[in-house]
Parts: structure tokens; C-alpha cells; sequence
């Protein structure tokens, strides 16, 4: 039996939305990832490809809790994808309190838990998690 899809199109419409900021804020150009990619977008510098990247929204403040926490298998997909196209890996998050940015690397210590989400009575939303400190994401 497979897995429901849940990507929909609001996800892709916020993430572009992200990237356009992305690309205001910045001298970058990004590119958006094909629908149902286990990232979101590349961010292209100087006409070169310098990151991949996922991009998450949540629906509080960036400290109102002192981690954000993502899936373990989203975030070593990322890597992986990073690693085979010598790219950097980057986490976008939109809070309610703007867009910010954190990059990953790959043998950071990072907390483990497992979590996830229960509303959807899919036993694959609960899974190993990985805590970032919300004051490590950088404003874009």
C-alpha cells in the first residue's frame, strides 16, 4: 500500500513565494524544484549553483519555541542531494515573524527525538526528528 501524497499546491505556491523574497533580498536566483522533490529549490550565485534547499512553514514566531524540528529522512535526503551536486544544504523556514535561513552540515550534533504529526492518523508522520536551534536561522 503506498504512502498518501500530501504536497499541495499551497506548499508549492509558498515556497515560490520564498523564493522571490529569496531572490529580493539577495543577489542569488532561484530555481524551483520539480513537484513532489524531496527539496524545494536551488540557489543559483553568479549564475552558478551554490545551494539546495527545503523550505517549511510554521505558524508561530521563530523563538517561540527554542527548536524547530524536521525530519530526520527530509534533512538527510537534503544532504544526500547536496553531497551528489557539491552543493551546500539549506533549511528555509517562514514563520509568522518572516523567512529565515539555516544551512546544514552534514555531521552536525543536532537532538534527536521522535515526533511529528498526529492529525492525519498516518503512523509514517511519527518519526525520528532533528532539533535546531531556532536563534541559529538568520533573517534573509
Amino acid at each position: 500500500m503506498t504512502r498518501p501524497l500530501y504536497e499541495k499546491k499551497e506548499h508549492r505556491e509558498a515556497a515560490y513565494k520564498a523564493a522571490m523574497e529569496i531572490e529580493d533580498k539577495t543577489n542569488a536566483k532561484v530555481e524551483m524544484g520539480p513537484p513532489m522533490a524531496q527539496w524545494d529549490f536551488i540557489i543559483h550565485a553568479k549564475n552558478k549553483p551554490v545551494a539546495i534547499a527545503d523550505f517549511k512553514e510554521r505558524y508561530n514566531t521563530h523563538d517561540k519555541y527554542k527548536t524547530y524540528f524536521v525530519s530526520e529522512r527530509r534533512v538527510k535526503n537534503l544532504l544526500e542531494e547536496a553531497v551528489n551536486r557539491e552543493l551546500r544544504a539549506v533549511l528555509f523556514v517562514r514563520w509568522t515573524d518572516g523567512l529565515r535561513w539555516l544551512e546544514i552540515a552534514p555531521n552536525a550534533h543536532v537532538d534527536r527525538t521522535v515526533g511529528g504529526r498526529y492529525d492525519r492518523g498516518d503512523a509514517a508522520d511519527v518519526e525520528h526528528m532533528l532539533h535546531y536551534w531556532s536563534k541559529d536561522f538568520s533573517a534573509v
